[in-house]
């Protein structure tokens, strides 16, 4: 999976940099950088692992995509949701993009239906981790890991998007 590495240590290298060096923000940027890391290690890992046994996906045709692109606040959120409730389109879900691998589809997929068995006895920690981890976010769109969402985690993983200025 591409990493943008030298932005990346550019990002590490400019944080710690006397202009803009603070403890607490040491602190976050050494928090999220390590687990930033450790999830692109591991997401990066299941997919060489997986390319064997889940090869054929590199044979799908993709036939006619659409590519919504805009400012933001202009309403490209809201179409890009209108069109996930047409059946004849597909989309990526929240935990797609944190996780892009067919084998974590497929746990999470398995681990909702386990979930739906034992009458959602996990839906309640889903929900305390969507409140603390999205609240920021119900002002621009509503974030839940099992609903339609746009790719921005994809260029996240990579190091070139906005987001992580």
């Amino acid at each position: 999976m591409y990493l943008n590495h030298q932005l990346f240590w550019k990002a590490i290298k400019t944080s710690f940099s006397p202009q803009y060096f603070h403890p607490i923000h040491a602190t976050y940027l050494t928090l999220f950088s390590g687990g930033f890391l450790g999830l692109h290690a591991l997401v990066s890992l299941v997919r060489q692992l997986e390319s064997i046994p889940h090869s054929q996906y590199r044979n799908q045709a993709i036939t006619a995509p659409i590519y919504i692109t805009g400012n933001p606040r202009s309403g490209t959120t809201f179409l890009h949701r209108l069109l996930c409730e047409d059946s004849q389109f597909t989309y990526t879900k929240l935990y797609h993009t944190i996780f892009p691998s067919i084998s974590f589809y497929h746990l999470f997929d398995n681990l909702e239906k386990l979930n739906n068995r034992l009458n959602g006895l996990f839906t309640p920690i889903i929900n305390s981790l969507e409140q603390g981890s999205f609240r920021g976010w119900d002002k621009i769109h509503k974030t839940k890991l099992n609903q339609a969402e746009e790719d921005e985690q994809f260029f996240v993983f990579t190091m070139l998007s906005p987001v992580i200025t």
